[in-house]
């Protein structure tokens, strides 16, 4: 007869590990469909850039508010590349696009309630729009 082994280990730490990052991430998604929910309901466009002037999100209201499709604002682009849409779209009429980038993504406010830039215009299409930028420490920035 032959001679085996056998290893036993008690798993009961990982069982329950594992339910509490099931719970976890059913809670995230929950989280994430409110915010979801939220960002795309609001009667005002958002837009949010990181530091490198990537666009993280950007909601259903700022596409529509700009002429631009859902592949124009996903993450990842460029501020450059939003003005660049906006133009093409003749939604953009200000200043030159490196001085409003300049302007835009200048240092953060002090004032959690200042904004850095502001201002009433038309965005080409006689779409009256305010635009208010506020760069934070942290980044992300909202635009």
């Amino acid at each position: 007869m032959g001679v085996g082994l056998r290893f036993t280990r008690d798993v009961t730490t990982e069982k329950r590990n594992e339910a509490s990052l099931i719970a976890k991430s059913d809670e995230l998604g929950r989280a994430n469909m409110r915010f979801d929910a939220a960002l795309n309901n609001m009667s005002q466009g958002l837009s949010m850039y990181d530091a490198e002037q990537r666009l993280v999100v950007a909601n259903r209201r700022f596409s529509e508010i700009y002429g631009l499709t859902p592949d124009q604002t996903k993450p990842g682009t460029t501020a450059r590349q939003v003005l660049e849409y906006r133009i093409a779209t003749g939604t953009y009429a200000g200043v030159r696009p490196d001085d409003y980038i300049s302007k835009v993504f200048r240092e953060p406010s002090t004032s959690r309630h200042s904004p850095t830039a502001g201002s009433y215009r038309s965005c080409g299409n006689g779409c009256p729009t305010e635009a208010c930028s506020r760069p934070t420490k942290t980044s992300p920035i909202g635009g």
